[in-house]
């Protein structure tokens, strides 16, 4: 079951609730690690999405 770990902002605004099914659009199928499970130094990696209106 996808999980929402980390969100910004925290917590919702008052006119915008954060959509429960959020989990589905941000790795909608599922997140997979490739490589050596331990290294000596690992490259930082973000991902950046943009929020618009679901229905249009």
């Amino acid at each position: 079951v996808p999980e929402l770990l980390r969100r910004y902002p925290v917590e919702d605004h008052k006119d915008f609730p954060l959509p429960l099914d959020m989990v589905y659009f941000c790795q909608p199928e599922g997140c997979t690690s490739v490589g050596p499970k331990r290294t000596a130094l690992r490259e930082a990696t973000s991902f950046t999405f943009t929020l618009t209106d679901k229905d249009s």
